[in-house]
């Protein structure tokens, strides 16, 4: 993926942030969340334009709650948003090639975002919650080599939390990008 889009989406997911700080009242839940962010990344030129498929059908490159296969060929990952290259994707079965049950397949590669939304003073299942999706995304990206996660970290509360600084520490990296943005409560 080109670095032009990844400033792009960054500035996209912390326009975002400075609303939701600005008006906590915008996301109650991280359905809310999904749906700013997914409305903020159609705003980025490059992928607001429908472009056909690899069968030759349009689309878009935003999508949610795609399955991706695990380590085990089964379809149990489930980014909140995915962000592929249309000329991957293929909708429709061919002579030999049957779709996988979701009824569509693509290409290695893409960006892929996990979100998570605390409403609670606590963030113990918070964190617990974070820890599993980072092992969740991890083992997808020994899978998936080109694909690169954005774990967008919301919190109602103004929490400054040393383990989240230190998951953040530990594993971002051009192929993963963790974001934390607190709240004013």
């Amino acid at each position: 993926m080109e670095s032009n889009l990844l400033n792009e989406i960054d500035s996209k997911i912390y326009e975002l942030g400075d609303e939701y700080t600005s008006n906590l009242g915008i996301i109650l839940t991280e359905t809310d969340m999904q749906c700013l962010l997914y409305s903020k990344l159609l705003s980025i030129e490059s992928l607001n334009q429908i472009t056909n498929t690899k069968d030759g059908y349009g689309t878009y490159s935003v999508h949610t709650e795609l399955s991706w296969f695990d380590l085990d060929g089964k379809l149990t990952l489930k980014p909140d948003i995915t962000i592929l290259q249309p000329e991957f994707l293929t909708i429709t079965s061919k002579k030999n090639v049957d779709l996988p049950n979701k009824g569509f397949m693509f290409g290695e590669g893409g960006i892929i975002f996990e979100l998570k939304f605390n409403r609670y003073k606590s963030i113990k299942s918070f964190l617990k919650s974070i820890k599993n999706d980072l092992e969740k995304i991890t083992n997808l990206q020994r899978i998936h080599l080109n694909t690169i996660c954005y774990f967008i970290w919301f919190n109602k509360y103004n929490v400054e939390s040393e383990e989240i600084n230190n998951l953040i520490e530990e594993h971002n990296d051009f192929r993963k990008k963790l974001i934390y943005i607190k709240g004013s409560i």
